[in-house]
Formats: C-alpha cells, sequence, structure tokens
C-alpha cells in the first residue's frame, strides 16, 4: 500500500508533465526515523486535503492566480499552508518534519499545476518555489543557523522563544520550532 502522500506517477509522455517529482518526494523522506514516517504521513495527507478541499482549493487557486512570479506565489501558499497545519496541531509537529512535509507539500502543488498543463509549471520554477517555501518555513519557525545543527540531530538544542510574528514582520530569536518542541 502506498503512504497517503504518494499520487499515481504520471504517464509517460502525459502533456504537461515535465518533471517527475516521485524521486524527489523519495529523496525528501529517506532520512526520516521509522517512527516519524507515520507523523509525516498525516501531516502531508492533512495538508493535501486542505489544498484539495472543495472550500479551500478555490482559496489555494486564488493565491496562484495574484500577480507576481509563480515561484513566490506558490511558495507563499505552502508557508501559510505549514503553518496553518502547525497552528491546527496545537503546535505539536516534530520540527524536524517542517522541512520535509514543505518539501512533499511542495512538489504535490507543483505536480498538480504540472497537470493541470500549466506552461509556467517548469522546474525552474520548482527549484525556486522549493528554496523559497523551506527557506520561508524555516525563518516563520525561527529556524537560525544556531538552532539547524540540533534540527538536524533530531530537534536538539532550540532556544525558547516567542511564537512566529507575522509575515513581512522582523524575525526574533525562538519561533515555532521551539514551541514544538514545548520550550
Amino acid at each position: 500500500m502506498k503512504p497517503p502522500f504518494q499520487a499515481a506517477a504520471p504517464a509517460a509522455g502525459a502533456p504537461g508533465v515535465a518533471v517527475d517529482v516521485e524521486p524527489m518526494i523519495a529523496k525528501a523522506l529517506e532520512g526520516i526515523p521509522a517512527n516519524l514516517k507515520p507523523v509525516l504521513d498525516k501531516i502531508v495527507l492533512s495538508g493535501m486535503r486542505i489544498m484539495f478541499d472543495k472550500a479551500s482549493h478555490q482559496m489555494a487557486m486564488a493565491e496562484l492566480n495574484k500577480p507576481g512570479p509563480l515561484p513566490e506565489r506558490l511558495s507563499n501558499g505552502i508557508i501559510a499552508l505549514v503553518y496553518m497545519l502547525w497552528k491546527q496541531s496545537n503546535q505539536s509537529i516534530p520540527p524536524q518534519l517542517l522541512v520535509p512535509a514543505t518539501l512533499v507539500l511542495t512538489l504535490r502543488a507543483f505536480q498538480f499545476m504540472q497537470l493541470s498543463q500549466d506552461p509556467e509549471a517548469t522546474k525552474e520554477v520548482l527549484g525556486e518555489a522549493v528554496a523559497l517555501a523551506v527557506q520561508g518555513v524555516m525563518d516563520r519557525a525561527g529556524a537560525t543557523q544556531d538552532k539547524v545543527p540540533g534540527l538536524l540531530k533530531g530537534g536538539q538544542g532550540a532556544q525558547p522563544g516567542a511564537a512566529p510574528p507575522p509575515a513581512g514582520a522582523p524575525q526574533p530569536q525562538g519561533g515555532m520550532l521551539d514551541a514544538a518542541q514545548g520550550a
């Protein structure tokens, strides 16, 4: 049985399908400990339900139809989605799953754009969107350079801090990562 975040692979030569995201998703999941894989599955499934729910899908499409570069529009939607998931989880998402969840959700959103034959869905757009989404989630989470090595070792070493500021506000010490660790 496939994990809930694994969609059927696109048919070879399908129109509009330029980038196969499945190998990228597999790579993003390689280092996830077995005990956290079901948690990541649940995060991604929840995110996909929000993205493709009849009511919220229109909000997602409105975000993608705003003016501005597509990578920014796509990444802003994913950043908002991951933050929403974190808030809905009562800030219990393990910090080490924020980046993999962001990657998978960005790749799935991009895959949808490709399957919709969006001519802007190029590998360059995907690369920029992934970089912006991951950086945005890390910024919003309060992941400073001093916290990243600890997070790579299983979420240890983050300093206590405040909740994330509104988008566009200067980032103080602390954030989602600290709150998720119970600091």
